[in-house]
């Protein structure tokens, strides 16, 4: 089952439906978003295209510039971890754990 957020008032009002409301809605929206369209080209790499977005932690991150990610087994199938280093900025890399 879904159940729709309800959208914010736009009168000075009770907390419930207008800020409170709004602010509800933007974490929704920010949590889990994932932009970066990763590709495995078949060649023990990896690829994340540079300007996808990606949160972590309630925190989001937008991907400046290519990133390669080697694969150690060219036959498994693997996914990225992205590690936020507390600094503004965020690392990626691949696991198959």
């Amino acid at each position: 089952m879904l159940q729709q957020l309800p959208n914010p008032d736009n009168v000075p009002g009770a907390v419930t439906t207008g800020y409170q409301r709004q602010n509800t809605n933007m974490y929704a929206i920010q949590t889990g978003l994932d932009t970066t369209e990763p590709f495995d080209n078949g060649n023990w790499l990896i690829t994340v295209p540079a300007g996808g977005i990606v949160e972590a932690n309630g925190v989001m991150f937008k991907v400046t510039s290519q990133i390669n990610l080697n694969k150690p087994n060219n036959s498994l199938a693997y996914w990225i971890e992205v590690i936020d280093n507390g600094d503004g900025t965020a690392s990626l890399v691949s696991n198959n754990d």
